[in-house]
């Protein structure tokens, strides 16, 4: 009922004309805003479904209407200028009504006042993007707002957290924005402050900032014994992207390991061949890679390496490194005899260039009938191995092929196939 204070609330166009000398109430669907020059403007009345209270206050038990915990009727625009003065509706700036009139109406008339000297509150600091991450060598955009305080007179200081900062009179300078530009890819602590000659006040903003990631490479030994733990790597092209998530998927798992760095521990517990995916994301971009593990009770191998002259053949792509793997692994067959599908050759990534060779048991085969097996191996390959304590932590290092053979085949290869 009209009777009853914080009745159906009334919001008018006025919201946008708080002009008037003086407002008249009706009950009806308009009002009257009485200007200097006396003349009446008609404006509309929007009804809202539901009884409230005027913006900012809250109906209490006892059927008056108070000011909630946030808001501030003596609140002032920072565009109000020291000096200048102001139509203060004490809380009705935003809503014209008849609410909360029980002997109250007085008090929430439309006032002339003088704007105050505030000291600065309420900064804001953000992107224009919203978000918090950006690219490296695209402009960035900071917003600066300030809910309170002289806007004429408050000083902003914009520190973009890589050793540059940029100082404005005012905080009008700004409305547009400022731009900066990062040169390294990292997290950086941006800072604003808003000075006047009462108070100052900060606030702010890490931002990440990252560069387009090109090519993710996952590591991992091709066969590991089953309940031992194994490291898986990843490689990343350019190394250094920014801020770095990384998610680890095993089988079909349906949930992810989540790491911050490029490498893990991992204890495969079942016998078989096992799927390992990593999907990397840096700022908007997500790449992945994929690896196939085979698990094994027990297995042999080798570490082989090849001449130094290969390295210059080498473009650290994984089809040039398949490739290599297939040729080895024919070689070895030819020269030893022993069945393919227990031998399998993994070509390592990066320089020098190395391989690793391992020898798989037999379906039904016992330990025993391995070792003999590797025996023989390593018997058929004495006139290749190299004793010496160099470059693969004192493995048995098996120098194949020549670099006219394998490297100039295989590069023909590659490139046939490219």
């Amino acid at each position: 009922s009209s009777t009853q204070p914080c009745n159906l609330h009334r919001q008018t166009l006025a919201v946008e004309w708080p002009y008037c000398d003086s407002v008249t109430f009706n009950l009806g669907t308009v009002i009257g805003c009485h200007l200097s020059n006396r003349s009446i403007h008609q404006l509309l009345l929007f009804f809202s479904p539901t009884p409230n209270s005027d913006y900012g206050f809250e109906r209490q038990s006892d059927g008056g209407c108070t000011a909630a915990f946030w808001f501030v009727p003596s609140s002032v625009s920072r565009d109000c200028t020291t000096g200048d003065s102001f139509l203060n509706t004490t809380g009705y700036r935003k809503a014209l009504s008849n609410n909360c009139t029980a002997g109250t109406l007085g008090k929430y008339r439309l006032r002339r006042q003088r704007c105050p000297h505030q000291a600065p509150r309420g900064l804001q600091l953000v992107t224009s993007e919203g978000t918090l991450t950006a690219t490296l060598g695209d402009n960035v955009t900071f917003l600066v707002f300030l809910e309170e305080g002289d806007g004429s007179t408050t000083s902003i200081t914009v520190d973009f957290g890589d050793g540059t900062a940029i100082s404005y009179a005012n905080i009008s300078s700004i409305e547009d924005g400022v731009k900066h530009t990062y040169s390294k890819v990292g997290i950086y602590q941006v800072a604003a402050m808003a000075l006047n000659s009462l108070g100052s006040e900060s606030v702010l903003l890490y931002l990440h900032v990252t560069c387009t990631l090109e090519q993710v490479q996952l590591s991992a030994p091709s066969v590991v014994v089953r309940n031992k733990a194994v490291s898986l790597s990843t490689v990343l092209k350019p190394s250094y992207v920014g801020t770095v998530t990384y998610y680890w998927w095993f089988n079909n798992h349906t949930e992810p390991v989540v790491t911050l760095v490029g490498g893990m521990s991992f204890t495969f517990y079942k016998e078989g061949t096992h799927t390992v995916t990593v999907q990397v994301s840096v700022g908007n971009t997500v790449l992945q890679d994929k690896i196939t593990v085979a698990v094994y009770e027990y297995f042999r191998s080798h570490v082989l390496a090849f001449s130094s002259n290969l390295d210059a053949f080498n473009p650290g792509v994984a089809e040039w490194r398949q490739d290599i793997s297939r040729v080895v692994k024919d070689s070895m067959i030819q020269v030893t005899g022993i069945n393919g599908e227990q031998l399998l050759v993994s070509v390592l990534p990066g320089l020098p260039t190395a391989a690793e060779l391992c020898l798989l048991p037999e379906k039904r085969s016992t330990e025993g009938t391995m070792n003999r097996k590797g025996t023989h191996l390593e018997q058929v390959m004495s006139p290749l191995v190299d004793t010496s304590e160099s470059g693969h932590n004192g493995a048995a290092v098996i120098m194949l092929v020549s670099v006219v053979f394998v490297g100039l085949a295989v590069f023909v290869i590659y490139k046939f196939k490219r």
